[in-house]
């Protein structure tokens, strides 16, 4: 597995079986699943911050 950093791909040509498009699939929906609870704890922990430090 390669690792990049950049901006995010938007095409793609597989050269390779079914298998290893299914895999890439399938760690796209992972980093997005990741991404997600990432968003939902920063917005926790700015609406439990915040009203304190207005009042």
């Amino acid at each position: 597995m390669i690792a990049y950093s950049g901006p995010p791909i938007n095409r793609v040509v597989l050269s390779g079986g079914d298998q290893f498009a299914i895999a890439q699939i399938r760690l796209q929906e992972a980093l997005q699943a990741t991404n997600r609870t990432i968003i939902m704890f920063g917005l926790l922990l700015t609406i439990l911050t915040v009203p304190p430090l207005l009042l």
